[in-house]
């Protein structure tokens, strides 16, 4: 006989871990007690050495199916004599971090169990067990106990009591644990506020949806707006009441078979439709086949798609409905609806009726986006189902990164973890900021988290880089796009390392005072030096000019045009001028402006590079939503389905010791090929390629001066699977090593992440 003292870190809290440890200890015959605590789970056991070898090797090989665990400790004490195994009360050390585990799908079990007409949870929209179900949108503070979440008014019927205090039971202390008799209620209401009599609020929303009405449904995180997918008119009534002309939605389905008539899923994306993550997962069309009406994502051939993650989801599958629209319920630029009120007064334009339910939503969280490129996976939204997972680092001091202005995202240090909260938007409305901060706040109470440092972007003008001056701590600011490398490099553990770092997006503030965004650098985790960068080219209107690509297109074309490397005659750069459509204002107004640098900024962003080219060849000239005149440029090249390494020529010349690549150059050789009538898709095709011989080039020209064979690609340029793709394929074989982002985004909401690894170097060279 003997006694061992057990500590299990990780994400072991609210997953079933206690009663898991309960029936191995019975069924070995072990004596003692486990309990949850702000440390993990503590375990004290008497019992022989093979019986307690079996214990520790089962939660080793295959703990419950939502635990994550990072560590076990085991001590050896002397024998007390228990007399039999317990489940102690939770305790709570502050002063220790618990891991929470984020929202997660539904389990096979319970699902089983609402569709059992025989089960006393037929039907029930908020079934759930300690292997499923909400965690994080529904915590209100540690530890996960019933009484800190938003179930706490509910109070158990005796079934669902007896349930949640059996240790053999699979609700066993599952915090949301709820039936019809006990637990949340739906209902349903009109968009004037009128409450709407009906037996069954389930089956009357599948009416109404094959009815083409849009319902605004309350989920896990948030509502969201939704419409039959194969409704052409209810999509175009949808897309005109959210002011919404051209993004595409997003689809949920009950099953991804009945997608595999319309669209290519290889088994890596079923595998993460499936996932007990249940992301939105981006899916690519079938030549020639067209399940949906074009109005589901006009001018993209692609898809996002996501199965029911909740029991109400799935409850909405019955009958004639396969397809969903599930599109986050927002006023453009706002954050997500995620309370009653707050839905009745800003969804009622938009929604027909609202499906309700009383279960609160204390933390809002959206869906989160994933694709496969390659064999790789690309995280471009991470929120539900992986927040709040950390990163485990070394230990560090306690640091708040405060994220960018745009896709934000705020990350923090505690112990031996880092923390990226869930994606926050764009911090450009109050509204967006008051979320923020409550998010923020959150956060702090529930991991007891004080800023020793607050490290934000050097822009002077984001707010994040005024609100820093709220906290009473060491404040260090960072380069935008050194914090995307930095980013990629802690992803991929090469903080040891020299890498070549190459940021491409589309704005980003830089050490010169203008707007970045074509950069190559060379860094490590101490400093960065900038190698090259695409020229920089100034473009009128500000904010306008983003909205308004032709805007951006006109100034490249007159800076072009005014080079002495131009090769266009004042005919031809009137003709193509002429091309660019939509204008609001003369064009000639446009450069008259730029030649007297009214209102002007001058910027190397390749991102306004992809717009400017998007217009000129007439593909989109007014953007709607963030990166339409990119995502559109590089869907033409789905149209033109040939492979080809056709490109255009490409200058790099230097000034001051930095590579400058020409831009000037390639707008007029662009220009030349649309008087030519070259087709658009040809145009596009070689531009893409264009981009990736100057990648590989300029990274050749590094590794010939300094040696360097690991590249780093990040920031929003690199969401165009086109490019990162075919970097891969043509720098692979070169003998470079190339990293990208797999669970972090190379968009803005991953700039936090290196935000503070650049804020705790700093400190340990202090």
């Amino acid at each position: 006989m003997k006694r061992n003292f057990i500590k299990i870190s990780g994400i072991v809290q609210g997953v079933g871990f206690r009663p898991y440890v309960y029936k191995i200890a019975v069924k070995n015959n072990l004596k003692g007690w486990v309990n949850n605590t702000s440390e993990g789970v503590f375990v004290d056991v008497e019992g022989t050495d093979e019986n307690i070898s079996n214990l520790v090797t089962l939660l080793q090989s295959s703990p419950p199916p939502l635990a994550k665990i990072t560590d076990i400790q085991i001590e050896e004490l002397a024998i007390t004599g228990f007399k039999d195994f317990t489940i102690k009360t939770s305790e709570d050390n502050k002063n220790k971090v618990t891991l929470i585990s984020p929202d997660i799908s539904t389990c096979e079990d319970c699902f089983n169990d609402i569709s059992d007409p025989m089960n006393k949870r037929y039907e029930y929209p908020f079934t759930n067990c300690t292997n499923c179900g909400p965690r994080f949108t529904i915590i209100k503070n540690i530890p996960y106990d019933r009484c800190e979440t938003t179930m706490s008014k509910f109070p158990m019927c005796t079934e669902c009591t007896e349930e949640y205090e059996n240790p053999l039971d699979r609700r066993f202390h599952a915090q949301p644990n709820a039936c019809d008799e006990c637990g949340p209620k739906l209902w349903i209401e009109s968009s004037k506020g009128e409450r709407i009599e009906c037996d069954n609020p389930l089956e009357f929303t599948r009416k109404e949806l094959l009815k083409g009405k849009i319902l605004a449904i309350k989920g896990l995180g948030g509502f969201h707006l939704c419409c039959n997918a194969y409704d052409k008119e209810a999509l175009q009534t949808l897309r005109l009441r959210k002011n919404r002309p051209f993004k595409p939605f997003a689809i949920m389905v009950d099953n991804p078979e009945v997608l595999k008539r319309g669209y290519i899923i290889n088994t890596a994306e079923e595998e993460l439709i499936r996932s007990k993550e249940r992301p939105i997962v981006i899916i690519e069309k079938k030549r020639g086949a067209e399940l949906f009406p074009l109005e589901l994502a006009p001018n993209v051939n692609t898809c996002g798609v996501m199965m029911p993650y909740t029991p109400l989801h799935k409850l909405l599958f019955k009958g004639d409905i396969t397809a969903l629209v599930m599109t986050s319920a927002n006023i453009t630029s706002l954050p997500l609806e995620y309370t009653n009120e707050g839905a009745r007064e800003n969804l009622s334009s938009i929604a027909d009726y609202f499906l309700f339910h009383n279960r609160d939503i204390h933390t809002p969280i959206d869906d989160s986006i994933v694709r496969i490129v390659g064999d790789r996976t690309q995280t471009l939204r991470r929120a539900r189902g992986y927040v709040p997972l950390p990163l485990k680092h070394v230990k560090m001091n306690s640091i708040l990164a405060l994220g960018p202005n745009m896709k934000n995202t705020f990350s923090f240090s505690k112990e031996d973890n880092i923390f990226m909260s869930q994606y926050n938007g764009d911090l450009e409305s109050y509204d967006n900021i008051i979320l923020y901060k409550k998010n923020l706040e959150h956060f702090s109470r529930i991991y007891d988290f004080q800023p020793e440092v607050v490290v934000y972007d050097n822009h002077p003008a984001y707010f994040t880089t005024t609100y820093s001056n709220e906290f009473k701590a060491k404040k260090l600011s960072v380069q935008h796009h050194y914090a995307h490398i930095l980013s990629c490099m802690t992803e991929n553990s090469l903080l040891h390392k020299k890498v070549i770092g190459i940021a491409f997006d589309g704005t980003g503030y830089g050490d010169d005072g203008k707007v970045w965004g074509g950069e190559f650098f060379i860094c490590d985790v101490n400093e960065y030096k900038r190698y090259a960068h695409f020229e920089y080219m100034d473009i009128q209107g500000g904010e306008s000019a983003i909205k308004n690509p032709w805007k951006i297109a006109v100034a490249y074309l007159n800076q072009a045009f005014k080079k002495s490397c131009s090769n266009l005659t004042e005919n031809e750069f009137e003709n193509v001028l002429s091309s660019i459509t939509d204008k609001e204002i003369d064009t000639n107004t446009i450069i008259t402006l730029l030649n007297k640098k009214i209102n002007t900024f001058t910027t190397s962003s390749l991102g306004r590079l992809f717009d400017c080219i998007s217009s000129l060849i007439s593909v989109c000239d007014k953007s709607t939503y963030e990166g339409q005149a990119s995502i559109e440029l590089q869907e033409l090249l789905w149209n033109l389905n040939i492979k080809s390494d056709d490109s255009y020529e490409h200058v790099i010349n230097e000034n001051d010791g930095l590579k400058i690549i020409g831009v000037s150059e390639l707008i007029c050789d662009i220009s030349k090929d649309i008087l030519n009538y070259v087709p658009k898709e040809i145009i596009s095709l070689k531009f893409h390629n264009t981009i990736v011989n100057i990648i590989v080039d300029i990274c050749l020209s590094i590794r010939d001066e300094i040696n360097i064979n690991d590249i780093c690609l990040s920031g929003g340029v690199f969401q165009n699977s086109y490019i990162l793709e075919s970097c891969i394929q043509k720098l692979t074989p070169l003998s470079f090593n190339v990293y990208t982002h797999k669970d972090y985004p190379c968009n803005d909401g991953g700039i936090s992440l290196g935000q503070l690894i650049y804020a705790w170097h700093q400190i340990k060279e202090l």
